[in-house]
């Protein structure tokens, strides 16, 4: 339309200029639409995107506008009508079904322990190279089991358990320091491998949470750490942190800046795409094909919130501890 991007008449946005309200009150809209319209849909089964993702759209257009103008854009309640107009539209055309959250199922404690307990040289489907063939004893593998077994007994999200390709890595990520030790009811930061190698019932090894979704500067969870028991399970994220830490020690300073759960020996981080290949590698290893895109790593979290509800915790317990 040849405007600026920029809408910085704070009387117009502001409403106190008639004409010029109407004016970026329309441009508002006419992107919301123009979005609904041209949108790709997230989904790869979707024929075209939710009108909804266009308000969605909108409200980080308005924020990134705010911080580089000061200004806020236009506010108008007419959003919601050209968006439910289109919600309409929407169910008329595929139904209501499409408009329905595609939520992932909970992975169960069988599940987990199906994937924690393939056996070594089992082919991993789709993945080629060095992480085709599963090697519980290699640094990759270890992590991956560690990763796994701390996901389902924490109901930690993806992003802080592994690293977006446009991240870089920083200290207030999960590291090796996050690990601590209870043994004897005595608190270590670091053991030796053959101290390490005798805990077992009553100990527990301690995890510091890492920046969050919900705690960005680790000013709500830090302080909170999540204790972890050993015990003889499949299951069992303490054994395998502990396994981990044996196989390939850390010590000083370099606990720091090196990553929990690395990719190889030089501790670079696993990122996103990696982990997802991998994850859904195993996750058609135990279920049928048809069935593979109904999981994700957020299943991990899925399930231990199901689990905790079966086990009879209360919904407000359920989201304090998630």
């Amino acid at each position: 339309m040849g405007t600026s991007p920029q809408r910085t008449d704070l009387c117009a946005n502001l409403g106190w200029d008639y004409h010029g309200h109407r004016r970026e009150e329309l441009l508002v809209l006419l992107f919301v639409v123009w979005e609904i319209i041209n949108m790709k849909p997230r989904a790869a089964n979707a024929l075209v995107a939710k009108p909804s993702s266009a308000a969605a759209a909108l409200s980080f257009v308005r924020r990134v506008h705010a911080l580089r103008t000061g200004i806020e854009l236009v506010k108008t309640p007419k959003v919601t009508r050209v968006v439910n107009g289109f919600l309409r539209m929407y169910i008329q055309a595929y139904g209501p079904e499409a408009l329905m959250p595609d939520c992932k199922e909970p992975l169960s404690a069988s599940q987990v322990k199906a994937i924690l307990t393939q056996p070594n040289g089992t082919v991993l489907p789709d993945i080629s190279g060095a992480y085709s063939v599963i090697e519980w004893h290699t640094p990759f593998f270890s992590a991956l089991r560690a990763l796994f077994a701390v996901s389902w007994q924490t109901g930690f999200r993806k992003n802080e358990v592994a690293l977006n390709d446009a991240e870089t890595w920083h200290p207030g990520r999960l590291a090796r320091s996050n690990v601590r030790y209870r043994k004897n009811d005595e608190y270590y930061a670091t053991l030796p491998v053959q101290e390490l190698q005798s805990l077992g019932h009553g100990d527990h090894v301690v995890l510091i949470p890492p920046v969050s979704k919900n705690d960005p500067f680790c000013q709500r969870f830090a302080n909170k750490p999540i204790y972890l028991p050993f015990h003889d399970g499949p299951l069992c994220a303490a054994r395998a942190i502990r396994d981990l830490e044996m196989r390939f020690p850390i010590t000083g300073a370099l606990r720091h800046s090196a990553p929990l759960f690395a990719l190889d020996a030089h501790f670079k981080p696993i990122r996103h795409p990696t982990l997802d290949k991998n994850f859904r590698a195993f996750i058609k290893l135990i279920v049928p094909p048809e069935r593979v895109c109904q999981y994700s790593m957020h299943s991990f979290r899925i399930g231990l919130a199901s689990a905790l509800l079966l086990a009879g915790k209360s919904h407000p317990l359920i989201q304090a501890l998630l």
